[in-house]
């Protein structure tokens, strides 16, 4: 049995538990590919909690079998511990071909791991309309991998919401790509360095349509990372849950 005092340290533990399990960011990762490549672990969010085990939603782009009518959707994304959660996304082209285009450089670079290249190589071009739906409410940064193979392919990308919320970023302000960047003696495409030329930091608020949208001319995937810290509210529900634990603690044991 345990005594009042071994249960209080036990429900102080359950209470800075949840405190740290509330503040830490969610992340959801997803990486463009062509269906032979995935890519896991970290990338340009170095503070993923899940670390080096971060789970990325490895996403197979079609040729030519996505249009504005026929949408590519996918539902359940895994966030980067690996819980499904409600957040959906969808993919529409938004050039004049009217399908979504998918190239792939089917490169290598194993210096690194994980490899860089396993997350750039496969990315979509000519332009894309991509919507999140069922985000819960709340502040975000987007890590956003938006660049070709060769120079100069990048460009401007926007960041919305039906709130009327946007914001905008550039990739690749110089003549360089995703093959050339160097960090650290390897290829590092996700480097801290490349900040503004292989991928943006985009910050964005989702309000009660629980939507985003990004529409861009390349994209080779994106971290959604919640910035959102717990309501005073909420801290203070824990705290009085945590302190009537202890209090049913103590009065069984002074009946014992």
């Amino acid at each position: 049995m345990f005594t009042s005092k071994t249960l209080g340290i036990l429900t102080v533990m359950a209470f800075t538990g949840g405190i740290i399990g509330v503040a830490n960011a969610d992340v959801i990762n997803v990486n463009v590919t062509d269906g032979n490549t995935p890519y896991t672990g970290l990338a340009a969010y170095a503070n993923d909690p899940a670390g080096a085990n971060a789970a990325w939603n490895n996403v197979p782009i079609p040729y030519t079998t996505v249009s504005d009518s026929n949408p590519l959707v996918v539902s359940s994304l895994v966030d980067s511990q690996g819980n499904t959660t409600n957040v959906d996304m969808s993919l529409v082209p938004t050039s004049t071909t009217g399908t979504l285009n998918r190239y792939n450089d089917n490169g290598s670079n194993s210096g690194l791991t994980p490899n860089p290249m396993a997350l750039m190589e496969g990315y979509i071009f000519n332009g894309f309309n991509m919507t999140l739906t069922n985000v819960p409410q709340g502040g975000y940064n987007m890590y956003i991998y938006a660049v070709g193979n060769n120079a100069n392919q990048g460009g401007t990308l926007t960041l919305s919401t039906p709130e009327g919320y946007s914001t905008t970023g550039t990739t690749l302000a110089s003549d360089v790509n995703f093959r050339n960047i160097n960090d650290t003696g390897n290829p590092d495409f996700t480097g801290t360095n490349n900040s503004g030329q292989t991928y943006v930091i985009l910050p964005v608020t989702v309000g009660a349509s629980d939507q985003i949208s990004l529409t861009g001319p390349y994209l080779n995937g994106f971290q959604l990372v919640s910035t959102t810290t717990p309501e005073p509210a909420s801290l203070l529900l824990l705290a009085a849950g945590a302190a009537g634990l202890l209090l049913v603690a103590r009065r069984r044991t002074n009946r014992a």
